[in-house]
């Protein structure tokens, strides 16, 4: 007897609060998440981001690692290129359009991109000896060009904390 497929069931519309002027606003579990990756990465969230439905799903969008839309090379494109445009004195919605991401996350892309410069990029290079402090985005790629499945274990959507 041959095996009963599985049908696709359509999904539920996800129930959403509304602030006072009628927009939705995210969920508790979109807000958990985007809590938990914003401590993982190291990202301050701007503040009113429990209210603004656009930018938590543009942020889980951008830096939930799932495998499939996000995957690891495009979120280090992502930080790396955002470090080097931070460095570079670009603007916040340039780094945005740049990175082809939702314009309110500029902000927050590029305050992570200048968190992340190395301590060597800003000091003369005989004026004080290199560390081994790596920066976030040097380790994973460092991960990655190795293939240490470990470093990323922390970065996957629903990840133990």
């Amino acid at each position: 007897m041959a095996p009963t497929p599985k049908i696709k069931r359509p999904r539920r519309p996800v129930q959403r609060a509304a602030d006072p002027a009628g927009n939705a606003l995210p969920t508790a579990r979109e807000l958990d998440l985007v809590r938990e990756l914003g401590r993982r990465w190291g990202l301050d969230l701007p503040a009113g981001y429990r209210q603004d439905l656009a930018l938590v799903r543009a942020f889980l969008d951008v830096f939930a690692l799932d495998g499939q839309r996000n995957t690891r090379e495009q979120i280090l494109r992502r930080l790396r290129n955002a470090r080097q445009l931070a460095w570079d004195g670009v603007a916040a919605a340039d780094v945005a359009r740049k990175l082809d991401v939702p314009e309110c996350l500029g902000p927050l892309l590029h305050a992570y991109g200048l968190s992340q410069v190395p301590r060597t990029w800003r000091v003369a290079a005989d004026s004080e000896p290199a560390t081994a402090d790596e920066t976030l985005v040097d380790r994973l790629t460092a991960s990655e060009l190795s293939g240490d499945e470990a470093a990323w274990a922390e970065f996957a959507v629903g990840a133990p904390s």
